[in-house]
């Protein structure tokens, strides 16, 4: 994601620590990686079918980590 701020600060930490890449999420959630970038970088919304899908991905990885609303975004 180059030198841009990150907006989701916890997410990316949880998906590092997980070892998700940004690639495969994108695959995950059935979008492009631009679109996941546009979405990381606040240019568009992460949409509530995107979000829902995003905390079952991480809960799946590992059930006991903190992947709330408030945690994550």
């Amino acid at each position: 994601m180059g030198t841009k701020k990150l907006l989701y600060p916890n997410l990316a930490a949880e998906l590092a620590r997980l070892g998700i890449t940004y690639v495969s999420l994108a695959k995950m959630l059935g979008i492009s990686r631009p679109a996941l970038y546009k979405k990381l970088a606040g240019s568009t919304y992460f949409t509530l079918k995107d979000i829902t899908a995003i905390q079952e991905i991480l809960k799946a990885a590992d059930s006991n980590g903190d992947y709330t609303l408030d945690y994550l975004f």
